[in-house]
């Protein structure tokens, strides 16, 4: 366990490819118009071909050649995504500055940005512009909900951009719990910045993404011991990994840790009950229900339903706070 979890922070083993780091086209056009750094298209293989070089100019309309032609995704030489990260920060910095920024334009970047993060680290581990991407789009998450979006604005503004389940999961949880958090005596940006970070990094110890989808024991049933021991301990590896980020906030590690526990202590890693389950935890573990379900539903959605149903999900502890919390406010008013 250790050896792997220190493997995550050094990077390395999550990589596709040892000269080459994928990235999403759409994060090209938020990155400027020309780069420090040259971008590839993956033709076959091993065999890439430079379709951006250093200096030239990306604009729209190469944006739509690339778009039209069904390509999703390009490639950075791995001794230049550092490069790539910083472009990417300096675009997050500036959409922090924004006072009018939307709702649903924070949501779609924080998604199309998730990958680049989860990529960074896989490849390169916990490094300073690994971290200044990751802590960006989380202070995005965060100053978005300080805004005081209504609960189904946002359900509404995370009802796109969901082709990559993994990315859209990770940052659907960032924006629900701290906006679940800010309806209750928890609303403080401390407290905010914890459950977006985790809901960033809660996922990343996964080594296949499409892992990420898994909720019942039917869909671990296709898993072979060695992979459902792996999946099983990917809220542990990822809890340690985040404890080594420069100014760690405490609590962090912890609500990662415990993101698949239940209050019956039918959960995992450590199956542990109510009783030892953090009040940010709890409240997360509610965030990562409802993140599933809202994926699952989509517009059919309906969080009165989910409340209804709350007491026979979530009976004891903290959980029953989280939901007298949320019915006494009533649903016309979040």
């Amino acid at each position: 366990f250790l050896e792997l979890a220190q493997t995550l922070v050094r990077g390395g083993d999550l990589s596709s490819d040892n000269e080459y780091c994928q990235i999403r086209l759409d994060t090209l056009l938020m990155a400027g118009t020309q780069f420090e750094f040259d971008v590839f298209l993956r033709l076959s293989g091993s065999k890439y071909v430079k379709v951006v070089g250093r200096g030239d100019v990306f604009d729209g309309e190469k944006y739509s050649h690339f778009l039209v032609k069904g390509i999703k995704h390009l490639y950075v030489p791995r001794e230049e995504f550092v490069q790539y990260l910083a472009s990417l920060a300096g675009a997050l910095q500036g959409s922090l500055a924004r006072d009018d920024l939307p709702l649903g334009e924070a949501v779609a970047a924080s998604v199309v940005i998730y990958e680049s993060v989860r990529a960074g680290i896989s490849t390169f581990g916990i490094t300073p512009e690994t971290q200044a991407v990751l802590k960006l789009t989380v202070n995005l998450a965060v100053r978005s909900i300080e805004k005081n979006p209504k609960l189904n604005d946002l359900f509404k503004s995370l009802s796109v951009n969901q082709d990559n389940f993994q990315a859209w999961h990770s940052i659907a949880i960032c924006f629900i719990a701290c906006k679940l958090s800010s309806l209750m005596t928890w609303d403080s940006q401390s407290t905010h910045y914890k459950l977006a970070l985790s809901g960033m990094l809660h996922d990343i110890a996964l080594p296949h993404p499409e892992w990420a989808l898994f909720e019942t024991e039917a869909d671990l049933s296709s898993l072979s011991a060695s992979e459902l021991e792996e999946y099983r301990q990917h809220p542990l590896l990822a809890g340690e990994m985040a404890s080594h980020m420069a100014d760690f906030p405490g609590d962090v590690d912890y609500i990662i840790a415990q993101h698949h526990e239940l209050p019956d202590g039918s959960g995992f890693p450590h199956g542990v009950n109510h009783t030892k389950i953090s009040p940010l935890s709890s409240l997360f573990i509610v965030s990562h229900d409802i993140c599933h379900r809202l994926y699952v539903e989509g517009e059919n959605f309906d969080f009165a339903h989910f409340l209804q149903e709350f007491d026979r999900r979530y009976p004891l502890g903290y959980f029953r706070k989280i939901r007298a919390s949320l019915e006494a406010l009533g649903l016309n008013k979040i």
